[in-house]
């Protein structure tokens, strides 16, 4: 599982995963923002290195995908398939069911606590609020890396969506 609603954290099998370097966990959350679509190569240099990439960024971002692949699925035999992050032209994508990444799973259980309490089962519509809910962990903040702001006041970055255009882009699908 993949929870991303508080630290980002992995778990394979019930055991926690180390997930590496920043930017090795940035690929980690870039991919669950893409929602299982896939993100593309450029997408990943231009998000990790902020539009000022190393000459071996490709590279690198290659070595990140191969450790991620190793933590992912340990018990993967080398030189077959990956399963969970898995290469797709133009790049990568995750793998996974909606219930395996927290942030897939809770606007799923939001709907159906909705459709739940509309059609008057309130006990259920409940239940599945508090599922949502509970898959909320602490506070990010060691995962947090610009400062808090007062209300109200926002920085340029913060105005950006997740593929850096500004304006509601939807999910990137390259």
């Amino acid at each position: 599982m993949l929870r991303v609603l508080g630290p980002l954290q992995a778990e394979v099998d019930g055991r926690a995963v180390d997930l590496g370097t920043s930017r090795q966990r940035a690929v980690v959350a870039r991919l669950v923002a893409a929602g299982g679509y896939v993100v593309s190569t450029d997408r990943f240099i231009d998000d990790l290195w902020r539009g000022q990439p190393p000459p071996k960024a490709l590279a690198a971002l290659h070595v990140y995908v191969s450790n991620l692949r190793r933590a992912l699925e340990p018990g993967r035999p080398p030189r077959t398939p990956a399963t969970v992050l898995v290469s797709a032209a133009p790049g990568y994508r995750l793998r996974l069911e909606p219930e395996q990444v927290d942030a897939w799973l809770f606007p799923r259980l939001v709907d159906s606590a909705a459709a739940a309490l509309a059609s008057g089962d309130g006990a259920r519509a409940l239940d599945l609020a508090d599922r949502a809910l509970a898959l909320r962990q602490e506070p990010a903040s060691a995962e947090r890396r610009t400062p808090s702001r007062p209300p109200g006041q926002t920085s340029k970055k913060s105005e950006r969506s997740v593929d850096g255009q500004t304006g509601d882009q939807g999910p990137d699908r390259r």
